[in-house]
């Protein structure tokens, strides 16, 4: 399974997930819930507008990446502690 990594801007912040198969829209979700923004769903936007925005670093976010955490947990013996970022976002304070 593999993490995708896409461009979404909830009330304009950039998120990214690097958990396998969590898509970045549970993450942006989530903390819309929590902290109850008037705008509950990612904002898609286009590749060319962020990078006028932010520069053209910002673009690179754009791109459907697809990444796996196999290596580090095998090579590096990394073991993940954070996995259920939707219920740590839900008690944050």
């Amino acid at each position: 399974m593999s993490s995708r990594w896409s461009a979404r801007r909830p009330d304009r912040a950039i998120w990214g997930a690097a958990i396998e198969g969590l898509a970045v829209g549970r993450i942006a979700r989530a903390f819309a819930r929590r902290f109850g923004t008037r705008h509950p769903e990612p904002e898609i936007v286009a590749t060319d507008a962020i990078a006028r925005e932010l520069g053209e670093w910002a673009a690179g976010y754009a791109l459907d990446q697809q990444l796996s955490g196999a290596k580090a947990r095998g090579d590096l013996g990394r073991s993940p502690r954070h996995l259920d970022p939707e219920g740590e976002i839900a008690r944050l304070s």
